[in-house]
């Protein structure tokens, strides 16, 4: 089916500088025919995949290294070919900064079009086969999930900071702070089984939370709730502190 009228407008408007997976859905046809398009009227792509920078840090065993891993998990991917994306809206832009930073790689930014509003991102891209599939090996990603987490390995957490420093990084990567200055996540329950274990390995001062199964009606499915209460949230802040981890300030103040 060709591309119609209204699609090409927005391929013009989007294919130079916009995200090239979201633009693929818009108009229902697979990139390298949105790319053949393109190219027969002479579009070309101003951002390529940032291939500088390094994959390295993310294996060197600091807890840094542990906190940026579960903030990948949380709110980036790795795809099979070994290609890490991570993207953040406005708000969080100093968090996706502090990341290319620690790869000692670029951001780049663009304007993403959604259903509700125009918003500008920030992205970090780099792409290593090798250190990429080991990274996937170490969370158990199978094979054939091309870059979607579910429920992870959590075997290479061998010790509690290990284990506080993971938290860190996916509460700054998908969760927030209530009116009380707690912790909250929520995510899709395959990743039930994960936080439990990771529940396990944490400093008993960070255990007293709430893990359940919470169905909800605007999405009609259940969605995992994990809920740090008031002594298990403080005592996270404080490691965050003792140990100068580099968290968000938005999320960790």
């Amino acid at each position: 089916m060709a591309i119609t009228q209204e699609h090409s407008k927005l391929i013009f408007e989007h294919y130079e500088s916009g995200d090239l997976d979201w633009l693929a859905k818009q108009v229902n046809k697979k990139k390298h025919a949105i790319e053949e398009w393109a190219n027969k009227r002479g579009l070309v792509r101003k951002i390529n995949i940032r291939r500088n920078g390094s994959l390295e840090p993310l294996l060197s065993g600091t807890l840094q290294s542990f906190y940026w891993l579960d903030f990948i998990a949380a709110d980036g991917y790795i795809h099979k070919n070994g290609h890490l994306m991570v993207s953040q809206v406005e708000k969080d832009k100093d968090t996706i900064f502090r990341f290319a930073k620690f790869l000692n790689t670029s951001v780049y930014e663009f304007e993403q079009t959604t259903t509700f509003c125009k918003c500008k991102q920030y992205r970090v891209n780099i792409c290593d086969i090798k250190i990429g599939r080991d990274i996937r090996k170490l969370f158990n990603i199978q094979d054939h999930l091309p870059k979607t987490y579910t429920g992870i390995s959590l075997d290479f957490i061998t010790n509690e900071d290990q284990a506080a420093a993971f938290l860190s990084g996916f509460i700054d990567g998908d969760g927030h702070l209530d009116k009380h200055s707690t912790y909250i996540i929520q995510c899709d329950k395959s990743w039930f089984d994960t936080f439990k274990i990771l529940l396990s390995k944490l400093p008993k001062n960070m255990q007293n939370v709430y893990l359940a199964l919470i169905y909800r009606k605007d999405r009609d499915k259940e969605f995992l709730n994990f809920y740090l209460r008031k002594s298990a949230s403080n005592a996270l802040v404080e490691f965050v502190k003792f140990n100068n981890l580099e968290c968000s300030k938005r999320k960790f103040p």
